[in-house]
């Protein structure tokens, strides 16, 4: 009788074959459960009244289109732990429970929209270098941290408004952006504005 030199048996490699050929909609465990194992999805969109456990999405590593999430109620954090790429736009509107969204491998986005979300307090980008559009963080009133530590540029509008908690943008490496907008963050200090002000194509 064979047994295996240490550990349990491992599990095989998902069948490229069965993942979804299309945009995927997710609503539920069932849906998860569907993309789970693969490592590139044409486009995703997460629609939802359940408190979504997305860990079992830790394989994707590459959205060829739109990663959209919301509206929602009861999804209290999402993180992509493998995701690198997003070819279009990631789009994070209308989430009532979201308190975390966090991309701790994202390096590049066609665009960002993170708007209107009641409870998100913390936004982590920290591999983050570049978003070919605009980036806008926008409407979302308990928002405190934005992590885009590693972000060297956004080709069109760098936008962060009426944001009122926010205190930190880190966000040290930004070289340029084709526009900045900074503003209605009533806690963001000055220095803080102006430094992000000032990287604006032109000045």
């Amino acid at each position: 009788m064979a047994i295996a030199a240490c550990g349990g048996p491992r599990s095989a490699a998902p069948d490229p074959a069965r993942c979804p050929a299309g945009a995927v909609t997710l609503g539920g465990p069932e849906h998860v459960a569907r993309l789970a194992g693969c490592a590139r999805a044409a486009a995703v969109a997460i629609r939802t009244a359940a408190a979504l456990d997305l860990a079992p999405l830790g394989a994707l590593e590459a959205i060829d289109g739109d990663l959209v999430i919301g509206p929602s109620i009861a999804l209290a954090a999402a993180s992509f732990d493998g995701l690198r790429s997003v070819g279009g736009a990631i789009r994070v509107v209308a989430n009532s429970d979201l308190h975390a969204l966090v991309f701790p491998r994202l390096e590049r986005a066609g665009r960002i929209a993170i708007e209107g979300n009641s409870a998100l307090a913390r936004l982590s980008l920290p591999r983050l270098r570049e978003v070919a559009g605009a980036l806008v963080i926008s409407g979302n009133p308990d928002l405190e941290l934005v992590d885009a530590g590693a972000l060297e540029a956004v080709g069109a509008e760098l936008a962060i408004t009426d944001n009122a908690r926010l205190v930190l943008v880190e966000a040290a490496h930004l070289a340029r952006a084709g526009a900045v907008r900074v503003a209605n963050n009533a806690m963001l200090p000055d220095d803080v504005a102006r430094a992000l002000e000032a990287k604006q194509a032109g000045r």
